[in-house]
């Protein structure tokens, strides 16, 4: 053993003594004593098996590399009645197998934290527990008491995969695997012919007694026969039976299950708004409810067709060349057309020429084509707009019995260049095959002239 600083040879001396003679027989015990014998006689100690000196930062030092320190060794009950325990005092817990020091107001662990050591259950929510060791790693053993409206949340859910005992309450959604559910309360009503009565949900938590009368509604499952005092809105679905208080009267009379409108009772304003410029009806070609038509699918209806030319269409040549906006698809049957011709010519000396096509197949084609003639007496095929005719005068025309793409003949004149002229054509067409009904123009030489805007063909289907 060794000082750091001087001390009394005494102290030396008897220190050695202490050592040698006896340190063989109880050496941790005579250590010890020798210890505290010096406390007042040292300002440092190192104990050690060789030569040491002890760190300078330390009032003891042990040094060994075979032997280790053993501090007091208690139970936690031991421990705890160590009255006033010095901070920094350090016992080794055998209750817990660790080392504990005393930090001035409770005893911790060595190396940090608290530590267990007291551990308990407190019941709450249905759920309750024992403590088999209040360890580290204690044993606890939880129980689950009865699950009440009071102990979940009423937003939560409550599942498991071996639920067992009885269901009360308001239950929303059960999940799991349930060993035994009670049904309480609820009679299988479609085995019998009671009248059944609704219970409606409450608030109250529980089973809710089946009700076995009522002045409102009622319902009898085997006959199927639903009672109630009134109705509100549709009732849809088979009625075999509807019992009201009483007969309807006034427009719409009824007596038991027949119900009757009065004759003229539904007036047009009854009935609901239609659309501007429609006419109810059904267009579909089969059964059906009535739709707005519109003044085109009227037309339709009706076998009434009209095109107008909303495009000047002028032609310089004497090759005909067809009208587009004038054609018109016509199916199998018969039909008549008129063509209201708008035209000018560029020259007086210049006239024109009309024809009728179909693209299809007819079996039948007559067509008539007139104007008012220049001449008062016979027709010059000089078409006159500003002509006042004489008596018994006749009007310039054309006849045709064959549908054609080149015009059925000319005109040599017009009365005044560049001014409205109307040619009319009037015709019937038996159509085996559809096609489209064509309107051709051309000019009687190489100079223009030109059919008009607001030109127009009316068709109508006979048949």
């Amino acid at each position: 053993m060794n000082t750091r600083t001087p001390c009394l040879d005494y102290g030396r001396t008897l220190l050695r003594l202490c050592l040698k003679k006896i340190i063989k027989q109880k050496p941790a015990f005579i250590i010890a004593i020798c210890i505290l014998s010096v406390t007042d006689l040292f300002s440092q100690v190192g104990i050690s098996t060789t030569s040491i000196t002890p760190n300078s930062s330390s009032i003891l030092e042990l040094r060994s590399t075979t032997l280790g320190f053993l501090p007091p060794r208690m139970t936690t009950t031991e421990r705890d009645a160590i009255s006033s325990p010095a901070t920094g005092l350090v016992i080794y817990n055998i209750s817990t197998n660790l080392l504990n020091f005393y930090n001035g107001s409770s005893w911790q662990i060595s190396g940090g934290g608290t530590g267990v050591s007291s551990v308990s259950v407190t019941t709450a929510n249905g759920v309750s527990g024992t403590v088999a060791n209040a360890t580290t790693t204690p044993a606890i053993t939880l129980t689950l008491g009865a699950i009440t409206p009071t102990s979940v949340a009423a937003s939560g859910t409550v599942s498991g995969s071996n639920l067992s005992g009885t269901n009360t309450g308001d239950q929303t959604t059960v999940t799991g695997n349930a060993g035994s559910a009670t049904l309480i309360g609820i009679a299988d009503d479609n085995a019998t012919n009671a009248t059944m009565y609704p219970t409606w949900v409450t608030t109250n938590s529980g089973n809710q007694a089946q009700k076995t009368s009522s002045t409102k509604l009622s319902f009898n499952p085997s006959t199927g026969t639903l009672t109630s005092i009134a109705f509100v809105g549709n009732l849809t679905g088979n009625a075999s039976t509807v019992t009201t208080n009483a007969n309807l009267t006034g427009d719409v009379t009824s007596v038991g299950n027949a119900t009757t409108i009065g004759t003229n009772k539904v007036t047009n304003a009854m009935s609901a708004q239609m659309a501007a410029n429609t006419i109810k009806g059904n267009n579909t070609g089969s059964t059906a409810n009535a739709s707005d038509l519109t003044v085109t699918q009227l037309k339709a209806m009706l076998g009434i067709y009209t095109n107008v030319v909303t495009v000047d269409v002028p032609n310089s040549t004497t090759t005909a060349a067809k009208i587009t906006e004038l054609d018109e698809t016509l199916a199998a049957g018969t039909y008549t057309f008129k063509y209201l011709i708008r035209y000018q010519s560029a020259a007086a000396t210049t006239g024109v020429k009309f024809s009728v096509n179909h693209s299809g197949t007819v079996t039948a084609f007559v067509a008539n084509v007139r104007w008012v003639d220049v001449s008062a007496v016979a027709s010059t095929a000089a078409a006159d707009q500003d002509e006042i005719l004489s008596t018994g005068a006749v009007v310039g025309a054309f006849a045709a019995r064959a549908k054609s793409t080149t015009g059925w003949g000319t005109t040599l004149s017009v009365d005044a260049a560049n001014s409205d002229m109307l040619m009319i054509i009037e015709g019937l067409v038996v159509v085996t095959v559809s096609g489209d009904l064509q309107l051709y123009h051309g000019s009687e030489v190489a100079a223009a002239t030109t059919v008009k805007t607001g030109s127009t063909v009316i068709i109508t289907k006979v048949n």
